[in-house]
């Protein structure tokens, strides 16, 4: 397996989003939001629908809700808010408007996190902890395996977390607000 950073794996995203979306239209403009789709095809058709201060996208890639937009009143205002966010902030503001937790592991990212964590400390202890979790996922260890093991040495909840970052879905919702920025 290959460590891959949390950044490197946005961008792979944002990659497949740009040939994902790069036919994308705006279908159909509505007092509510947006219908987002290629003409040619089915794939990553979605609804954009801005109620501030919330903006939800529908569609191909799920229901993803963001919420708690302040300051905008306009569907573009909250579109953007959104549009222009970074993806850790998008990821929050899901997790506020889905009342759940955005987040998924990404066992590439963990092991990137780990190897970090390693090289980046001078305790011989945690640099022992970081080996033995580096040498878990490469193993193939199943997330809870992994961060019960960081927790059950460390008893931090927040290191406990490795490899957790923004879901999928948020992702390609975020992609898809970006996308449709553009457009407007």
């Amino acid at each position: 397996m290959k460590a891959q950073s949390p950044k490197d794996r946005i961008a792979d995203f944002e990659h497949m989003a740009g040939q994902s979306l790069r036919r994308h239209q705006v279908m159909h403009a509505e007092s509510w939001g947006w219908v987002c789709a290629n003409p040619n095809s089915s794939a990553y058709h979605c609804r954009v629908i801005a109620m501030a201060p919330t903006l939800i996208v529908h569609g191909d890639v799920d229901l993803v809700a963001f919420d708690r937009c302040s300051g905008a009143t306009d569907n573009i205002g909250v579109l953007s808010w959104i549009a222009n966010a970074s993806i850790d902030y998008a990821g929050e503001k899901a997790s506020i408007g889905m009342g759940m937790h955005m987040k998924s592991y990404d066992a590439a990212c963990a092991l990137h996190e780990a190897y970090q964590r390693r090289r980046d400390t001078e305790s011989t202890q945690e640099r022992d902890l970081w080996t033995k979790v580096a040498s878990m996922i490469t193993k193939g260890a199943l997330q809870q395996e992994v961060q019960q093991f960081v927790y059950d040495e460390t008893h931090d909840p927040n290191l406990a977390a490795v490899g957790e970052v923004v879901s999928e879905r948020v992702i390609w919702a975020w992609l898809i607000c970006k996308r449709l920025y553009k457009l407007l």
